[in-house]
């Protein structure tokens, strides 16, 4: 039995044979008929057949700083977004049309490969390893990951182009209604650790904005296409 996912592709692909695509009146006609029976047949609105969902695994259940990031991933790659935890670990959903999901995800990996990789280095430093005991240095590696966060947070705005704000805001409300449709219910998100305000703690917080304005990233070259990830 075909997956969902891989019904939803093949009602687009459907959906996609039109005339402006090159198809004749009456093959476009044929391909908008099977579209609209296969929906009817899978109870699948419009909305749900445009919408997908990418999964990111935590590996944790603890909240994190770098979690603070998820929901400006989400808004950058016109998705919605909600945690889902199953007790012992948790995951990240992003929710969207085609392929936004997907970019998401990519961006979210991404994100937090830079995070693990600069933290790691971090740590490495004489002004960390100076640290004397494993609470203070627990201190210090918090307050690294929060300046990575208002870091990456600077880089994320700077893709937030005005020319896009009217496609995003669209994909954004069909991404709600397609949901609506699912009756999803989240329940009530855990509050986010709270941020530091120990002075004590601002030169880590500065070696974690450093290092998480260094992380690149650009958009891919074309509408629809993935990111393309510099180097950090």
């Amino acid at each position: 039995m075909d997956s969902l996912d891989t019904i939803k592709a093949r009602i687009r692909a459907l959906m996609a044979r039109t005339t402006a695509n090159g198809c004749t009146e009456a093959e476009a006609m044929a391909a908008a008929e099977r579209a609209m029976a296969m929906m009817r047949e899978h109870g699948l609105a419009p909305d749900l057949v445009e919408c997908g969902e990418q999964r990111v695994r935590l590996g944790r259940l603890k909240l994190h700083p770098v979690d603070r990031l998820w929901s400006a991933v989400a808004y950058v790659c016109r998705c919605e977004l909600w945690r889902h935890s199953n007790g012992q670990e948790a995951w990240i959903v992003y929710f969207g049309r085609e392929p936004w999901p997907e970019i998401a995800a990519w961006l979210h990996g991404v994100i937090q490969g830079a995070h693990d990789r600069g933290l790691k280095e971090y740590r490495k430093t004489p002004a960390y390893k100076a640290r004397r005991t494993a609470k203070t240095r627990a201190a210090w590696a918090k307050a690294w990951s929060e300046g990575f966060v208002m870091g990456v947070l600077r880089q994320l705005n700077a893709l937030l182009l005005p020319s896009e704000g009217e496609a995003r805001d669209a994909d954004l409300a069909l991404a709600k209604r397609a949901l609506d449709k699912r009756q999803m219910n989240f329940g009530k998100a855990k509050p986010m650790p709270a941020l530091s305000s120990d002075r004590r703690l601002a030169a880590a917080r500065g070696a974690g904005q450093s290092s998480g304005r260094g992380t690149q990233l650009n958009w891919g070259v074309g509408q629809a296409e993935q990111l393309k990830i510099g180097g950090r």
